[in-house]
């Protein structure tokens, strides 16, 4: 028996709509200087519609965003136009059939306290309000955690680091650090892959100014 999906459904211009959304948002936050960043949305089990490789994300256009088959972009001949990243928001669909939407920024706080917390594997976050922002939190009195990966040019390979890691994960967790690199945050759709994706540049941003106060 098939996997059910559990996104809410789009169609290929929806999801090259909401790509293009996500993208201009985050260069308005200054979150994807130069050419980094990368966004999607899935369409389908096996379609998802996602930025393309270079180009400032913050000018998306539907000239910017690629329609990329999961499984052949996984295992096969990549897409010419396929970032480097691609891979890692590709295996998290594959992954997990409610993921609808990953986003992939540079906050300044998460670029930072990615690699000074590396060797722990993971930054802790409670007592904070915002973490109620992130889905299944009810109360700042909460525990969650946002794992971190050493980077790795070879995407493929640490997409699937990441996925074994996510086996184990016994909490929410809707985003990841890689060290020295960005932050990686999904959703059932854009909308709150968006809303993950602010609360935890915004709660990694107290993080680290605290920590500067200590």
């Amino acid at each position: 028996m098939s996997a059910t999906p559990t996104f809410p459904a789009l169609t290929e211009p929806d999801a090259i709509q909401a790509v293009i959304g996500l993208a201009r948002w985050c260069g308005q936050q200054g979150w994807v200087p130069a050419t980094s960043g990368n966004f999607s949305a899935r369409i389908d089990l096996a379609r998802a519609a996602i930025t393309a490789t270079g180009g400032d994300k913050g000018e998306t256009t539907e000239a910017n965003v690629i329609v990329a088959d999961i499984d052949d972009n996984l295992t096969g001949t990549p897409h010419p136009r396929l970032s480097a990243e691609g891979p890692l928001h590709l295996q998290l669909y594959k992954d997990d059939p409610s993921i609808g939407a990953v986003v992939h920024a540079h906050p300044v706080s998460a670029v930072v306290l990615s690699r000074r917390h590396l060797d722990r594997g993971k930054i802790v976050i409670e007592g904070w309000e915002m973490q109620k922002a992130i889905r299944g939190i009810a109360t700042h009195q909460s525990t969650i955690e946002l794992p971190i990966f050493a980077n790795d040019q070879d995407t493929r390979r640490l997409g699937l680091r990441v996925s074994q890691a996510m086996a184990s994960w016994t909490q929410p967790v809707f985003g990841y650090l890689i060290a020295g690199h960005g932050i990686y945050a999904w959703g059932k759709d854009a909308r709150e892959a968006r809303r993950h994706l602010e609360a935890y540049a915004h709660l990694l941003t107290l993080i680290l100014e605290e920590e500067r106060r200590t």
